[in-house]
């Protein structure tokens, strides 16, 4: 507020002087420099001349504007300087360090949120920092400059293009990387799920666009979108660049699913892309012209259009079909980056797969022993006991309906394994090795050992106890 009263006094400040010299110098004639003493004292409200004119009215009026801008700008500087400092008390209090409009839009949200100030040699005092800059690589350096001075506080370091189980920092205690479009399709397909295909059988997706959105879209699809054993999702995805379409077109789904990566611009193929059963488009400047086309085109076909701002311009449309996504609002919350929503899951399903391995009681459960083992875990099995949890409310969805046995159980989550292991660069190979991300298990269902298909299910029973509350408590009666 107080910026936006200092560009409109910047723009502004100088007409009191204008009208001052013109009611001093011009009309009233007054020698040149006792004219500019009397303009100048108008802004201080204290005339220093009794010649009147309208000249002379139109700058007291306006300097008066002026400074009542000036004192409350200050007044705000002031307030601002106050709430800033009894921030740090909370034991909740987050600095966000931020250059961008979606990190301001956050730090707005937050119950004790300030800004960090980025020129700062060191960190603020607060429980949690959230560092949120334009540039990811930025983003990493600015907390390496100050890891020191953050102290135990908690980090949350949010990037738009990197993977963060690749990165370092991810195994420090204390340090949390989020991608923010990653959170964004996971949500997406939590709230937009296809449950229902399981009816029908046969589904086409339709993906425009894979650049970050399009690829999270894609990714969280594949990994979630399993709900039966003979069901036939067909991914269908325009926009790749030579090495992503290569890589996709490997890409083994363990079931009748299936990935085609079209060469053609979606402009020049409008006609196969109304035949999806959902599109979903990821290019926001382009998303109204592709919405209308596939409307002309299959009335039927439901679409969903990415918008980082929330507008919700589909609505507008005759079709109850539209559906819009990318709301910062909707996929970063407070809960989920400084309660570690996000990662519960995770450590829960991490959790039992140490107590089968270890051999200990089904019953078992120490909360000390979970952060432990969590803080233990490199980053990519962190991610697998993430991606675990994220499909795990359809299994149990799928068990409450009662339609599948135990086995068919194991063997839809056996897919959802080897799914996350192929889409990061896993391959099969008789002997493990983890360094060049070969793995023995990658294989069809029904060739594993009866002990491994075993392990694909929920082990500790209090565990499972914990986690279907949390699957509850986050579906919302889904």
């Amino acid at each position: 507020m107080e910026e936006k009263i200092g560009r409109i006094m910047m723009r502004f400040c100088w007409i009191p002087l204008v009208f001052g010299m013109i009611g001093y110098y011009v009309v009233g004639e007054l020698p040149f420099f006792e004219a500019l003493y009397a303009s100048c004292a108008l802004y201080f409200v204290n005339p220093a001349s009794d010649v009147e004119n309208v000249w002379v009215m139109l700058s007291k009026l306006s300097a008066l504007l002026v400074a009542a801008g000036v004192v409350l700008s200050f007044l705000t500087s002031v307030y601002r300087m106050i709430d800033r400092w009894f921030m740090h008390f909370f034991n909740d209090s987050t600095a966000v360090y931020t250059d961008n409009d979606m990190g301001e839009k956050l730090q707005e949200k937050l119950k004790h949120g300030f800004y960090g100030r980025i020129e700062s040699g060191k960190a603020e005092r607060a429980a949690y920092h959230i560092i949120f800059l334009d540039d990811d690589t930025k983003t990493l350096q600015y907390y390496e400059e100050r890891r020191e001075s953050f102290g135990k506080s908690v980090i949350c370091l949010l990037v738009r293009n990197m993977d963060p189980f690749l990165l370092n920092a991810v195994n420090r205690n204390g340090v949390r990387i989020i991608n923010i479009y990653e959170v964004m399709a996971r949500k997406f397909w939590r709230k937009f799920h296809l449950y229902e295909i399981r009816e029908k059988k046969e589904y086409s997706i339709s993906i425009i666009g894979y650049e970050n959105i399009g690829r999270a879209i894609f990714r969280y699809g594949y990994l979630n979108n399993i709900f039966a054993l003979d069901q036939k999702i067909t991914y269908h995805i325009w926009g790749c660049n030579e090495s992503d379409a290569v890589f996709l077109r490997s890409l083994k789904t363990m079931n009748n699913d299936s990935i085609v990566v079209h060469e053609k611009k979606w402009q020049d193929d409008l006609d196969e892309i109304s035949k999806s059963d959902r599109v979903i488009i990821t290019q926001e400047e382009y998303s109204m012209l592709i919405t209308q086309e596939v409307m002309y085109r299959n009335g039927l076909a439901s679409i969903f259009y990415f918008n980082e701002e929330g507008r919700k311009w589909g609505g507008f449309y005759v079709s109850d079909n539209l559906q819009y996504f990318g709301d910062l609002d909707e996929y970063l919350t407070e809960d989920d980056i400084k309660e570690e929503r996000l990662y519960r899951l995770g450590k829960l399903f991490n959790y039992d797969y140490n107590l089968r391995y270890g051999n200990k009681p089904e019953d078992s459960f120490d909360e000390k022993e979970i952060s432990k083992e969590w803080n233990e875990l490199p980053g990519f099995k962190r991610a697998s006991s993430m991606a675990r949890g994220d499909h795990y409310w359809i299994e149990k969805r799928i068990r409450e309906d009662g339609t599948f046995t135990e086995e068919e159980f194991w063997e839809i989550e056996h897919i959802r394994w080897s799914r996350y292991h192929y889409i990061n660069h896993w391959t099969y190979a008789p002997e493990r090795d983890n360094a060049n991300r070969k793995h023995n298990l990658l294989v069809p269902f029904e060739d594993l050992p009866l002990s491994e298909k075993e392990k694909d299910g929920v082990y500790g029973s209090v565990t499972r106890k914990y986690i279907d509350e949390l699957i509850d408590e986050e579906n919302g009666g889904l």
